[in-house]
């Protein structure tokens, strides 16, 4: 099977779409399991700053929104058990 040659406007098409499709998937994933869907060495707040960075530039406020949410109460949560577990 021959894989066809791409022009360089379907080729940045092509990555377009997976860009887009995996963005999605980030965002569901944060949105539906939350930052412990994510092990623990994962860098959530660099995953939320790059989703957000994509949803402005689509201007896709509300997922914004909910994505700042998110990361606001994850470093709350992240200084509350780092507090915790040093006294």
């Amino acid at each position: 099977m021959m894989i066809p040659e791409l022009t360089p406007k379907e080729f940045k098409e092509v990555a377009r779409f997976f860009q887009d499709l995996a963005v999605q998937q980030g965002y569901e994933l944060l949105t539906k399991k939350g930052p412990e869907g994510f092990s623990k060495d994962f860098n959530v707040m660099k995953l939320v700053n790059v989703l957000i960075k994509h949803f402005e530039k689509v201007e896709d406020y509300e997922k914004c929104s909910e994505l700042l949410s998110i990361g606001e109460e994850y470093i709350t949560d992240k200084l509350i058990d780092d507090v915790i577990n040093k006294g």
